[in-house]
């Protein structure tokens, strides 16, 4: 065999193989990427709750529950990008006795936040997620007395900035939801007076989202 024919022989097997379908591509892979759609469920977790001063620092922990309805749409093959709402109830609160004198507490009522999330596809049915917008959370505030009886009850709103992270499971119309999030409201104001004290937030909820 001639040096020619064997280079003859190598370039048409070459082209053989470069028309072949099986080895011009790799298999398309199906990221399971809706397009629009519209989402609603429940979340529930753990809800830790700090408040500081100059000075000291306390926190108290308890559970988060709520739920959120969101909208979002696919922005290329393997992105998201959407809008949802949350509202949620919270069982934590800082509490503090003040020996012969009484004691106080500062609870976390309702959380109402509205804000953007955008989603990247890393596996067929897995989108992880990063979120960021408002949050307003009803701050309470109450006073008793050394017999334990209630001698004062206010409460205010507190405006904060939520950033979060998290991961979906999505399978079909249902996604499976975990996250953590960070919240922080800056120093807490009552009846128009700074009290001095700020507080923020670190939650960790889970959910089961239904896509309609």
């Amino acid at each position: 065999m001639t040096i020619l024919s064997a280079v003859r022989r190598t370039l048409a097997a070459t082209a053989v193989m470069a028309t072949s379908p099986a080895m011009a591509a790799s298999p398309r892979i199906d990221y399971q990427n809706p397009d629009m759609e519209v989402y609603a469920g429940p979340i529930v977790g753990y809800d830790s709750v700090i408040g500081s001063d100059s000075t000291t620092s306390l926190g108290r922990s308890g559970v988060a529950f709520g739920g959120v309805v969101g909208v979002d749409t696919s922005t290329g093959e393997r992105s998201r990008l959407g809008f949802e709402v949350e509202v949620m109830g919270s069982s934590a609160a800082l509490r503090e006795t003040m020996a012969g004198v009484g004691s106080l507490k500062v609870g976390v009522g309702r959380d109402i936040f509205v804000g953007a999330k955008f989603g990247y596809m890393v596996a067929p049915h897995l989108l992880t997620y990063a979120k960021a917008g408002y949050s307003n959370a009803l701050g309470t505030l109450d006073v008793a007395d050394a017999t334990g009886a209630n001698i004062y009850h206010g409460s205010t709103t507190m405006d904060g900035i939520r950033v979060g992270v998290g991961t979906e499971y999505m399978l079909n119309k249902v996604r499976m939801r975990l996250e953590y999030r960070y919240t922080n409201y800056g120093e807490l104001t009552l009846n128009g007076a700074k009290t001095g004290v700020s507080f923020d937030r670190h939650q960790v909820v889970a959910g089961m989202i239904y896509g309609f």
